[in-house]
């Protein structure tokens, strides 16, 4: 399983930028809407072509801007699922997942019901997708498009339209069901839960350019970049710059912080994640005086807006913790110190 992309585009006011290549089974695409996300699948799939570039699976050339080879879509061998699922309402599910397969009615009839199967939907033959909740119509989807034995499976987006509740164990039987496949999956999406559940890797995608690409754990552990630090959901971000070998100064908060490792020369911003900050119970490296201004809470946590210092020009930081060590900083007059470890000061 290999994908090598190296595409370029021109738009008025934008340009597109990416290249990378991926031999892992999942490979998730994280940015904010407008990130070029969506844009990188339709080149694989062949519905928007690069003005510069080339693009491979598997060793198959499928664009190559220099030698002048531009695969048609249906050429390419793409499973591409897309936000609605693009099922024909007119259609029953047996109908929708054989549309485009031209084999004789018997295997036909075997291929639906074998992908009902795969899918957890047999005796839904004959209904229509209104008929549908959710989560089956996305199931009939991909099933359609498994059918086809695609090269290549394009996810774009494919929970946005459910709610919490379905697109949770939807993630979680869409796994189930590309674990057996054999071929690679990109999977976009702006929701970083979904991307670390579903992917081995992650790239990640900024104004219409690559910004980073590398495994998930040390993509979210050490982001390489602002853009990164933001959208693998990091609430306190300041600007920073070094002042000694391990130690940044970060402006917006007013503080020094000690760093576990060397701070490079060109750092600019300084990370902390909100449930990385102690409450109370504070460690000897980087304590701080805190004024609590602003408290909320959620169903299982709290989340906590701290002042540092005394200087109300400063920046407030966001605290997450469990009710239960909220309750318990409360009951032993704990709030006025927070302190991060050294570990978790993320320098970019």
């Amino acid at each position: 399983m290999n994908v090598t992309f190296n595409a370029r585009k021109e738009f008025k006011g934008f340009t597109y930028e990416a290249k990378f290549e991926t031999k892992s089974k999942v490979t998730g695409i994280l940015g904010a809407s407008g990130s070029g996300k969506s844009m990188t699948l339709n080149m694989i799939a062949g519905l928007l072509n690069p003005d510069f570039g080339k693009i491979e699976l598997n060793g198959k050339v499928l664009f190559d801007a220099d030698n002048k080879v531009s695969l048609k879509p249906q050429a390419r061998r793409t499973g591409f699922m897309f936000q609605n699922y693009a099922l024909f309402p007119n259609m029953t599910v047996g109908q929708n997942i054989a549309f485009g397969i031209y084999l004789k009615r018997e295997e036909k009839e075997e291929i639906i019901l074998q992908m009902l199967k795969y899918i957890n939907l047999e005796g839904y033959k004959n209904r229509y997708p209104s008929q549908l909740s959710g989560g089956q119509r996305q199931r009939v989807a991909l099933a359609r498009i498994l059918a086809s034995k695609p090269d290549i499976l394009l996810l774009d987006e494919p929970f946005s339209a459910l709610d919490e509740y379905l697109r949770t164990q939807m993630v979680s039987q869409t796994l189930e069901t590309i674990e057996g496949l054999d071929i690679p999956v990109l999977f976009v999406s702006h929701s970083r839960d979904e991307i670390f559940r579903m992917c081995d890797d992650v790239i990640i995608m900024s104004k219409g350019n690559l910004i980073s690409h590398g495994n998930k754990v040390e993509t979210f552990d050490a982001p390489s970049s602002y853009e990164a630090l933001v959208l693998t959901g990091c609430k306190n971000i300041s600007p920073a710059k070094k002042v000694a070998a391990k130690k940044i100064y970060a402006l917006d908060w007013g503080i020094e912080l000690e760093c576990e490792k060397e701070v490079k020369d060109d750092v600019k911003y300084a990370g902390i994640r909100a449930h990385n900050i102690r409450l109370g119970e504070c460690a000897q490296e980087n304590a701080f005086d805190c004024r609590i201004s602003r408290i909320f809470e959620e169903n299982f946590e709290m989340i906590v807006m701290a002042a540092i210092g005394d200087d109300k020009n400063m920046s407030e930081v966001m605290i997450r913790l469990s009710k239960k060590k909220w309750a318990d900083s409360v009951a032993q007059n704990k709030i006025n110190r927070i302190s991060i470890e050294a570990k978790n000061i993320l320098c970019v």
